[in-house]
């Protein structure tokens, strides 16, 4: 039984190893260009198998052409309608954040923010702990104006005094994007 293993080698050459019987020698290609024995093995070249390299490089050649001008065409087209495929994104995105408030809005049933120069908040809450935390967390209350304007927070480690920080931050960024805050009344 012989087995016939055709590589190509490179770009620019082919060669064949098989693995024949000694007396079958006589039944390989003709004229090879060179040839090398390793064993049961025989390795060589043709002219032939060189010419169905080429060929088949060209094939190679000629398929990856044909695909890359198929992809260029509709991205052409796509590259200049571009804009307004932005434009579309930019209003889909408003548009889910405006319903999101909606939604927030109506089962929260959040205060409506006003703006003045006072930051003041009665009855707020962190609105990410209400929603991960077993129990409703605790109400809060802010009041700092112009002539006051500092706060000291005392605790322990682990009080929660970061967390209200952070809840301030939150309330004040909610109220600039236009989303109702998660307290009672907010003033900022």
């Amino acid at each position: 039984m012989s087995v016939t293993h055709i590589l190509m080698n490179g770009t620019t050459r082919a060669h064949c190893s098989r693995s024949i019987q000694p007396k079958s020698r006589a039944k390989m290609l003709d004229l090879p260009l060179w040839m090398t024995k390793k064993r049961n093995t025989y390795s060589f070249t043709s002219s032939d198998l060189i010419e169905r390299n080429e060929k088949g490089q060209e094939s190679l050649r000629e398929i990856y052409h044909m695909t890359y001008s198929i992809a260029c065409q509709p991205r052409h087209e796509i590259y200049e309608h571009v804009h307004c495929l932005c434009k579309l994104s930019h209003m889909v995105s408003v548009l889910d954040m405006l319903l999101s408030f909606a939604q927030a809005c109506a089962l929260c049933h959040d205060g409506c923010p006003e703006f003045t120069d006072t930051l003041a908040v009665r009855q707020g809450w962190h609105p990410i702990l209400e929603k991960i935390a077993m129990e409703k967390p605790v109400s809060n209350k802010e009041y700092l104006t112009e002539g006051n304007n500092v706060v000291i927070i005392p605790g322990p480690n682990r009080s929660g005094k970061w967390t209200y920080l952070k809840q301030i931050a939150l309330w004040q960024t909610m109220a600039q994007i236009g989303s109702s805050g998660p307290a009672e009344y907010c003033c900022f």
